[in-house]
């Protein structure tokens, strides 16, 4: 038995720009589409409103405005990238490497033995790192910082470590 509710003539029609009964209310600002609602959505997408934000309304920018530089301007200043520290890392490194064997080959010719020698190796490997450290303050030298300090620290793992740990083995103070 299908039985459709017939209307009743007393009652009055429901407005369209009213949400039916048990429907929650649309959002504040919400203006119901011109033409009626057929094909329309029910409500507008979730965050949109028709008041404006707190500020107004975003301006466009002034005539003549480009968000490219005047051909005329300098060119935006480069940073110094980690690639060129590790550059002037592998560089560096290679001087203090210069550096330490010309002290080293200095001191055997000497009658004299001690660890003076191996105190300026470890100088000359340790200026290098130190300005690094220093150059990591700064936000435009950091990256360049860490590409020395990377450097550094492999070649003292790979090259410095083996070389000077057996002039410690049989060292007696």
């Amino acid at each position: 038995m299908n039985e459709s509710p017939e209307p009743r003539e007393n009652e009055p029609e429901p407005d369209p720009t009213q949400p039916p009964d048990g429907a929650s209310p649309p959002p504040a600002g919400w203006v119901p589409p011109a033409g009626g609602s057929e094909g329309a959505p029910a409500a507008p997408p979730p965050g949109w409103s028709a008041t404006p934000p707190p500020g107004g309304w975003p301006t466009p920018p002034p005539p003549g405005w480009s968000a490219t530089p005047p051909p005329g301007s300098p060119p935006p200043r480069r940073r110094f990238s980690v690639l060129a520290g590790i550059l002037v890392g592998v560089g560096a490194f290679i001087l203090s490497a210069l550096i330490a064997t010309v002290l080293v080959l200095s001191s055997l010719g000497s009658t004299t033995s001690g660890i003076g020698p191996l105190i300026g190796v470890a100088v000359t490997f340790l200026i290098a790192p130190v300005v690094a450290i220093v150059m990591l303050f700064s936000p435009r030298t950091r990256p360049g910082a860490a590409g020395i300090l990377i450097i550094f620290a492999a070649g003292w793992i790979l090259l410095v470590g083996p070389c000077v740990a057996p002039a410690f083995v049989g060292y007696q103070a």
